[in-house]
């Protein structure tokens, strides 16, 4: 059977045992000077998600697998990854409260969102993440981390919130949203295969940059 990318993070990421990683947002501008003093910045790229994520030592045969699939995607090939330090929003550190909940957009206004279906009085925090899946041909990805503490409401209904990054042109009320493992579409910027040493394969690392 074929491979079929991108690979989703059942295929991918839960296979793999993180021990540290460095998840951050990129930003593409330029900064210079003018004569007044001020500090001037343009934009030259949307922000994207980055990746730096190192494995724990295994045995060879676990690291045959993983060493494999990476050079399978190699540098062309998308796959989705999640933060593996904050898979589940802060107040809900195991998706339990979140239940089966069918959450969505409820309206959004330049930056600014808010979201509907969540369980009464669902706490969403600082620093929590949710993506949303948008467009056709392909379907595109988005990641968005909170940027207020905000409940909602008897209804499952928040108030409007800040995010980061801005939504992009197609994120429109209405789409699922996802709190659990809330992932983006990456692609593979570096990964180090390690070393092998008796039994343990051990310094596999991998670098990975989002994609649209």
């Amino acid at each position: 059977m074929a491979v079929t990318f991108p690979l989703s993070v059942t295929v991918f990421q839960d296979t793999l045992k993180v021990v540290s990683v460095k998840w951050s947002l990129s930003e593409f501008v330029i900064t210079s000077g003018v004569t007044a003093g001020q500090i001037v910045t343009s934009e030259v790229a949307s922000p994207k998600w980055s990746a730096e994520i190192a494995l724990a030592p295994s045995y060879h045969d676990d690291a045959r697998k993983v060493r494999a699939m990476l050079r399978r995607i190699g540098a062309a090939n998308p796959f989705y990854l999640y933060n593996p330090a904050a898979p589940y929003p802060r107040m809900d550190p195991d998706g339990s409260a979140l239940g089966s909940a069918t959450v969505t957009i409820a309206s959004i206004s330049g930056r600014q969102m808010s979201l509907t279906g969540l369980p009464a009085g669902y706490q969403l925090k600082w620093g929590d993440l949710f993506s949303v899946d948008y467009g056709t041909a392909p379907v595109r990805r988005a990641l968005f981390e909170v940027n207020e503490d905000i409940t909602a409401n008897g209804a499952g209904t928040t108030g409007n919130f800040e995010v980061t990054p801005p939504p992009k042109t197609g994120v429109v009320a209405g789409l699922a949203v996802t709190l659990k493992k809330p992932s983006c579409k990456m692609r593979l910027l570096s990964h180090d295969a390690g070393i092998t040493e008796p039994m343990i394969a051990s310094g596999i690392t991998l670098q990975a940059m989002e994609t649209v």
